[in-house]
């Protein structure tokens, strides 16, 4: 009897965990979605909180963004003013220009730049939504493109009942049935944590992109305040290479998953389950992958700029030094001219 309790109780937790799977995927991009209450602690405003007893309160958010500019200006002013040393030192005109234009518009810089990420993330958070709806007909994108992926597990959502429906075609799914042997359930429940683990990692992905993105904003001031000094440049580029990584991972993401419906069409239940599986952990690696992307083709740029000044400067040496050989060459010919002349003299 107990055995029928415990296989009862197991289909239960499968269930369970095939539900939350659904809810997980469907709304990780949603979730991902830059939206005013979270841009709210960027760059300031009110925040409303709901209590115990259903009372809200509103509390004046100073904006992280606002705190930081107020907190680097020391730094700002360092960085001009030992440009100005530096340029002086070398004779730069190109350098005192540089230490003035930063110092006049690198705080209205770091509000235009902060504001072009917010358009960018409205942009691109339109992008993934048409990725996901391309080709859909007319229907919802987000949902079709959600249950081809829960398709590759053998799960169909039942919109009417609120309901997730086991496809017992699936081999694992046949294990959690009335007509299978016992312990075989065992086996169904394993696939069912992994496929809700895969889930809830991309929902917990995407919430990361977008809580790294609002701290790059917020310290978007360094960034911007570090092309004042130009050894210190390079702190800028850094900054960008990674805000648009996180940016473009949300559409990407959203392309990998919308491969989950090509993918329905492979032989075998096995093959689909897994495959549905990777697809979700590498839509989930998407923001960790576009760093890597990013640091990596910016390394190569500054390694690209570093070799050409070296190229240029071995260049400019080439010539001063084929300059020299030439003056040289011009003075011992006008000494050989000056003897002939003193000779014919004589």
């Amino acid at each position: 009897m107990w055995e029928k309790d415990f296989e009862e109780f197991m289909r239960g937790s499968i269930l369970g965990l095939a539900k939350a799977a659904a809810g997980l995927i469907e709304q990780a991009f949603s979730v991902g979605a830059l939206t005013p209450e979270w841009w709210v602690t960027v760059v300031g405003g009110q925040v409303t909180t709901t209590v115990a007893g259903g009372e809200s309160t509103v509390i004046d958010h100073p904006g992280m963004l606002n705190v930081i500019v107020l907190a680097m200006i020391p730094l700002l002013v360092i960085f001009v003013a030992v440009q100005v040393v530096l340029s002086a030192v070398r004779g730069s005109t190109a350098g005192m220009l540089r230490a003035f234009l930063a110092a006049v518009f690198s705080i209205p810089a770091t509000y235009v730049v902060v504001g072009l990420v917010w358009m960018a993330m409205g942009a691109t958070q339109q992008l993934t939504l048409w990725i996901l709806q391309v080709g859909s007909g007319g229907t919802d994108g987000q949902d079709e493109a959600v249950a081809g992926v829960l398709g590759l597990f053998g799960l169909t959502y039942d919109a009417a009942n609120d309901e997730i429906l086991l496809d017992e075609n699936f081999a694992q799914w046949e294990m959690a049935s009335d007509n299978s042997e016992n312990g075989m359930i065992v086996v169904a429940l394993i696939i069912a944590l992994v496929i809700f683990f895969a889930c809830f990692v991309l929902m917990a992905m995407m919430i990361f992109r977008l809580v790294l993105i609002l701290i790059l904003a917020s310290f978007a001031a360094p960034a911007i305040f570090s092309l004042a000094l130009e050894p210190a440049k390079a702190l800028a580029g850094r900054w960008l290479s990674m805000m648009l990584g996180l940016i473009m991972a949300g559409p990407i993401a959203a392309a990998v998953v919308r491969l989950g419906m090509a993918m329905a069409a492979l032989s075998t239940d096995w093959v689909q389950t897994v495959a549905g599986m990777v697809l979700v952990f590498v839509a989930a690696a998407m923001p960790i992958f576009m760093l890597a992307v990013t640091a990596w083709l910016g390394g190569g740029a500054g390694q690209a700029e570093q070799a050409g000044v070296m190229a240029a400067s071995r260049a400019g040496r080439g010539a001063m030094n084929s300059m020299r050989g030439v003056s040289a060459r011009a003075g011992r010919m006008r000494q050989r001219a000056g003897a002939m002349v003193m000779r014919g003299g004589r």
